[in-house]
């Protein structure tokens, strides 16, 4: 393989500011393992809670959603 040159010299790899931007305020996320059934719910209660645009009564009434949406799955 001689002769051949690398066209694109310096491309590749890990560099500073590359990859995308957080989006949460609260900063450093997680990956986590949740039912798929209440994993849409958790994850917009997350972002509200995230942006702090929920009332503390939205908060409890997604909550107790959550909650039924569980007991309908579970034996409790």
């Amino acid at each position: 393989m001689e002769g051949v040159t690398k066209k694109y010299k310096g491309r590749g790899g890990k560099r500073p500011g590359a990859g995308g931007k957080p989006t949460w305020k609260l900063g450093k996320t997680q990956t986590i393992r949740v039912p798929v059934t209440i994993a849409h719910q958790l994850a917009a209660l997350s972002r509200e809670i995230d942006v702090n645009t929920l009332s503390e009564k939205d908060a409890i009434a997604l909550i107790e959603e959550l909650i039924l949406i569980v007991r309908e799955k579970s034996d409790f």
